[in-house]
């Protein structure tokens, strides 16, 4: 009995394969799957009374909800793929204005990414904690 060959996937398919294994561990996934948090959480305004959506779980920084680990598995990709971009910036067989475009893009790319982080820290444990540090959540 002959077993037929198979083929090697190409280098973008496992790249993509490893970059959304990637984004499935970075975001939580296991996590979620076996305490099953809620998607998003409520909080009602002590004024008005409105109910308004939460994205960050307060006062836990070890518990967070379903959006808030994929939108922070996707922004730790998106930095991931600024690294990639910084990479295609950086042959010199490409044109100048397309190498410039590319570092524009990591550029806005590393801003947005970071800028995600802090404000996940920054919300951990509600914007009241900020006077005496942002890491302060991680005390608790």
């Amino acid at each position: 009995m002959k077993l037929s060959a198979m083929e090697l996937p190409s280098a973008m398919t496992v790249f993509v394969m490893v970059l959304f294994a990637y984004f499935l561990v970075v975001s939580g996934f296991m996590y979620d799957v076996i305490v099953a948090p809620p998607g998003i959480g409520s909080s009602q305004d002590p004024v008005t009374g409105a109910v308004r959506p939460v994205v960050f779980l307060p006062g836990r920084v070890n518990g967070q909800y379903i959006i808030e680990g994929l939108s922070s598995g996707f922004m730790f990709v998106l930095g991931g793929l600024g690294l990639v971009m910084m990479d295609l910036a950086s042959e010199k067989a490409r044109a100048r204005n397309v190498r410039l475009s590319f570092m524009g893009a990591v550029w806005e790319v590393t801003v947005m990414s970071h800028s995600w982080f802090f404000l996940d820290a920054m919300t951990c444990t509600g914007l009241e904690e900020l006077q005496f540090g942002v890491l302060s959540c991680l005390e608790e």
